[in-house]
C-alpha cells in the first residue's frame, strides 16, 4: 500500500498533505470563535479570555439537546469523509459554494425568527449543510459508498468511532455541567 489513504480512480495515490489538515483546523477554530459568547466573558489578560472560551465551549457542549448532537455527528462524519477523500479540485469546492449560498439564503428565508444569540447559528448551520451535501456528494462519487456509509472499513470506522467518542465527551459534558451548576446554587 503506496499510500497511507485512498486516491480516487486514475489518479495516484498520495499520503495526506498537511493542508488537509490545516484546513480542518482552521474549520476548527472558526466555529470555536462563532460559538463562544466572548461578549459575556471579557477579561483584560488572554489567558483569561482562552479559559472562558473553553469553559463556554463545555458548557455548550454539555448542553446539547440530542437533535443537535445528531447535527454535530453529521459534522464529524462529513468531516473524517474530508480528511480521506479530499480533492484539491477548485471547481468541486466553488460549486459546493454556490450551491451552499443558493440553498443557504433559501433556506434562512423559510425559517421562523429565533433569538439573535441563536439566529448566528441558525445562520451559520443553515449555510454549511448544503455546502457539506454538496461537497460530500461529490467526495464519494466513485468511491464504493452505499447510501453514506463507506466500504472501505478505515473509513468507516473512523466515522462511527469519531461520533461516538464525540457522543460520549457530550454526556460526560452533561454530567459535568449539571453537577457544576447544583454546586454554583448551593
Amino acid at each position: 500500500m503506496p499510500g497511507k489513504f485512498a486516491s480516487r480512480p486514475g489518479k495516484p495515490q498520495t499520503k495526506a498533505c498537511p493542508a488537509k489538515r490545516h484546513g480542518v483546523k482552521i474549520l476548527l477554530r472558526a466555529a470555536l470563535v462563532c460559538w463562544s459568547s466572548a461578549d459575556r466573558y471579557r477579561s483584560s489578560k488572554p489567558v483569561g479570555r482562552l479559559r472562558a472560551h473553553s469553559m463556554t465551549l463545555l458548557r455548550y457542549f454539555g448542553s446539547l439537546p440530542p437533535r443537535k448532537l445528531i447535527l454535530w455527528c453529521y459534522l464529524i462524519w462529513y468531516l473524517v469523509t474530508v480528511v480521506f477523500l479530499f480533492d484539491p479540485s477548485p471547481a468541486l469546492w466553488l460549486n459546493s459554494a454556490g450551491i451552499s449560498l443558493v440553498i443557504g439564503i433559501a433556506l434562512q428565508l423559510s425559517v421562523s425568527a429565533a433569538s439573535p444569540r441563536e439566529r448566528r447559528w441558525q445562520t451559520f448551520r443553515l449555510f454549511l449543510m448544503p455546502f457539506c451535501v454538496s461537497s460530500f456528494a461529490a467526495l464519494i462519487k466513485g468511491q464504493g459508498y452505499v447510501l453514506i456509509l463507506p466500504t472501505r472499513i478505515p473509513i468507516l470506522v473512523c466515522s462511527v468511532c469519531a461520533c461516538t467518542a464525540f457522543a460520549v465527551a457530550a454526556f460526560a459534558l452533561k454530567k459535568f455541567v449539571s453537577s457544576n451548576s447544583a454546586t454554583d446554587t448551593v
